[in-house]
């Protein structure tokens, strides 16, 4: 209730190592998208079922192997949001503007995966938040540079995007930050210049 942080405590490790990988929660679950195993980028999705008390559910198998998305990628950005998972741009063989989404069934299974509407300025790097049916794209490096640049597209009720359009930038361009919404406010915090 202070906001003081508890004791940390183990719970049930990912099937395998990786590094620059996204993870989000919903009510499916937690769930693990892409990333560098030390030898090579994924675009592997693993789910596990998570207990009220924030533990993996090893009753329930732990973690999962889900349906990959298209094009391995590291530095990407992923969101739950109203039961659908986004997976946003990155770097496989080269900066990426896609857009990916499945649909989140109440068990953690995920639906095929699908494109919709890709992102002006391929990035990797950045960060991606949902907020009252809404998807924001947040600064990262693209080819030409570190960018700065807030995009944001409308949130369809099946899903899918609206097309994406530019709105207020921040003051300094960066990559590898964090990003996130509360209480009706955007904050970006951190990152690299």
């Amino acid at each position: 209730a202070d906001g003081t942080v508890g004791a940390w405590t183990a719970t049930t490790g990912l099937s395998a190592g990786r590094q620059a990988a996204t993870a989000v929660a919903d009510t499916g679950g937690l769930f693990v998208c892409g990333g560098w195993n030390g030898t090579a980028n994924l675009s592997a999705v693993e789910v596990a079922p998570l207990s009220a008390s924030g533990t993996v559910v090893t009753a329930l198998g732990g973690w999962a192997a889900m349906s990959s998305f298209a094009t391995l990628r590291v530095n990407h950005a992923s969101v739950a949001h109203r039961g659908s998972l986004y997976v946003l741009g990155g770097f496989g063989s080269t900066y990426l503007d896609d857009v990916q989404l499945a649909a989140i069934g109440a068990n953690g299974t995920l639906g095929p995966w699908a494109a919709t509407a890709s992102f002006p300025t391929p990035r990797r790097g950045h960060t991606s938040v949902a907020h009252d049916g809404f998807l924001y794209l947040l600064g990262g490096l693209g080819a030409g540079g570190l960018l700065a640049d807030a995009q944001v597209a409308a949130i369809n009720a099946d899903g899918t995007l609206g097309p994406w359009a530019a709105t207020t930038s921040f003051p300094t361009p960066r990559q590898e930050h964090t990003s996130l919404v509360h209480n009706g406010s955007l904050y970006v915090l951190g990152g690299r210049a």
